[in-house]
């Protein structure tokens, strides 16, 4: 009797250990699972911010483009005589844009 409750003690000791590895083992995959699950979220979104901040750029340089031309289309109708009115239909830029650019043009000085 003494043996058979000595190897049913053997069994269980056993059958606890083999448990306890797995809920480590289980513990060690969730630990690594959420770990590149963190860097993947963090990777997303180092891209979402690095294609927001391109964007922006982008839409910054493209704006900063048409308001060059503008100007150089403000200075090109002074220089042929272009009412200023047409010239700010023409280029969306105010009358009083207009007007300082004509003051800082060289043919318009004084």
């Amino acid at each position: 009797m003494l043996a058979k409750e000595s190897e049913e003690m053997a069994e269980a000791t056993e059958k606890l250990r083999r448990i306890s590895e797995d809920e480590r083992a289980q513990a060690y995959a969730l630990s690594r699972d959420n770990a590149e699950f963190a860097r993947a979220m963090h990777e997303h979104d180092m891209r979402e911010r690095l294609k927001r901040d391109i964007e922006e750029e982008l839409k910054q340089g493209i704006e900063e483009g048409a308001s060059e031309k503008a100007i150089e289309i403000a200075k090109n109708g002074l220089e042929n005589n272009v009412p200023i009115e047409t010239i700010s239909v023409m280029t969306g830029l105010s009358i009083e844009e207009i007007e300082k650019l004509k003051k800082g043009m060289p043919c318009f000085l004084d």
